[in-house]
């Protein structure tokens, strides 16, 4: 074969037997054909408009900067465009890139290669940036965006979502030529993220297709949370690691995230917010303590008006951790008092349970209230913890165990420590109406979800009971 045949072989090699070739230790992304397929449609000249969902952790970015560099091979005179949400991510992809394009032979050591921009020798480049960095001077055959959000808090800002979108019409989109292509890929997180406002046609022109590769899904290629198909099968890299998902772990996986999460971020449908969080609760007879460790998790209010939030106290007896962690509710504290005539019922309520502190989120007004109850009540041991976006998302690692059975709630407050009937029935009825929109009681929820985010970090200010421990 000579050597002019050789090369247009390699060159008509399809992606996905490419990548494996050229990224050492990794197999083909057999699961990911239909996002590949745009790029060999791209590279035959077709104008492509794609807009692609695939879950976390499912070798997308990995396939796309392969994608960069079998593209530059194929087509040695054309320009390429790579944005993600961050300059320093670009880097640390474009480093990845370059990589492969120098074991194809699609870019050489020799030519002008910078982190920012490197070059074909045929005058062909590819260059890397972030969401608002600079493209003005760079046109681009193929613009590429990829991961515009760093996360859930990101995605879920509307400030966030405009600058994106901004960036797109006004930046990305004006450097491709009339027969340019353009494909956003990205995990999905809610309805006004980038793809969903891109498909509806509310952003520019809307000639976009869609591409979803659901988690699981059905004989029929449909999202299920119940099928038996999984996008990427469990396999053996040749490192000996394992990748991919059995049916029943994928299942088990949806179940744990809960279905705000399951829905966007795995099946690529995005829910809605509007509905109950929390289903009605599995019960237990009684609390099981004994070979737990006891955390309270605390939302303090300051005021003691009729219209006033009430402070909660909620004190799980947790076993395990991750994704077995299982819980059953041992005691609830709610009341509608200022800190002065709160704190000494929360001392009294703290000591049944052995003096295990109260996790206290630390905000300001967190930390001032907190103070404020330890003045009155020296004897109060408070823990701040940190808290990230609203109470909705911070809501989901509970809600998803409390779903599936792992948070238990007593039939019986007299099962329960300091624990009165009220307290209990009422933290069940707040619990399961709470929807993530402006409730107008909330405050048992935050508390019930600091205490699940605390018991996920083995620590040593969680207290373990012992069989001994009659009275904690």
């Amino acid at each position: 074969m000579t050597d002019a045949r050789a090369e247009m072989r390699r060159r008509e090699e399809p992606l996905l037997d490419f990548l494996p070739r050229h990224w050492p230790g990794l197999i083909s992304p057999r699961h990911l054909a239909p996002l590949a397929s745009l790029f060999e449609r791209v590279a035959r000249g077709e104008r492509v408009r794609a807009l692609v969902s695939v879950p976390a952790q499912h070798g997308k970015t990995t396939l796309l900067l392969a994608g960069v560099a079998w593209l530059l091979r194929r087509q040695p005179t054309w320009p390429v465009a790579y944005v993600t949400y961050a300059q320093d991510q670009a880097d640390t992809q474009s480093i990845l890139a370059q990589r492969v394009a120098l074991s194809a032979g699609a870019i050489t050591g020799s030519d002008r290669q910078t982190l920012r921009t490197w070059s074909t020798p045929r005058g062909g480049s590819a260059f890397f940036t972030g969401v608002g960095g600079p493209l003005t001077g760079n046109p681009a055959r193929l613009l590429l965006i990829d991961d515009p959000y760093k996360n859930r808090i990101e995605a879920d800002s509307p400030l966030t979502q405009s600058r994106v979108e901004d960036y797109l019409t006004s930046v990305g989109l004006t450097r491709l030529p009339e027969d340019g292509s353009a494909i956003s890929v990205h995990t999905r997180w809610n309805e006004n993220d980038l793809n969903g406002r891109l498909g509806r046609g509310e952003i520019g022109a809307g000639d976009w297709e869609t591409v979803n590769l659901p988690f699981l899904s059905n004989v029929s290629g449909e999202a299920d949370d119940t099928g038996d198909v999984v996008l990427w099968p469990r396999e053996q890299l040749a490192s000996g690691a394992w990748v991919g998902w059995t049916p029943e772990g994928a299942r088990q996986r949806l179940r744990e995230v809960g279905p705000h999460d399951a829905a966007s971020i795995y099946q690529g449908h995005p829910r809605p917010r509007g509905g109950t969080v929390y289903r009605q609760p599995d019960r237990c007879l009684v609390p099981h303590l004994t070979g737990s460790r006891l955390v309270i998790g605390a939302d303090c209010a300051g005021t003691d008006g009729p219209l006033s939030n009430h402070s909660v106290f909620v004190a799980l007896a947790v076993r395990g951790y991750g994704e077995t962690m299982t819980a059953d509710v041992a005691g609830i504290l709610r009341l509608k008092l200022r800190p002065e005539h709160a704190a000494p019922p929360v001392l009294a309520w703290q000591r049944s349970f052995g003096g295990t502190p109260l996790h206290i989120e630390a905000t300001r007004d967190g930390r001032d209230l907190g103070a404020a109850l330890q003045r009155i009540a020296p004897g109060l041991a408070i823990a701040y913890v940190g808290a990230t976006g609203d109470k909705f998302l911070r809501a989901q690692p509970s809600a998803a165990a409390w779903n599936a059975g792992r948070i238990r709630v007593p039939v019986d407050a007299r099962t329960m420590r300091s624990t009165t009937d009220d307290d209990l029935s009422d933290f069940v009825r707040v619990t399961t109406r709470f929807t993530g929109m402006g409730d107008a009681h909330d405050d048992d929820v935050d508390a019930l979800s600091h205490a699940w985010s605390v018991a996920q970090t083995p620590a040593p200010v969680n207290r373990t009971v012992r069989e001994s421990d009659h009275d904690f």
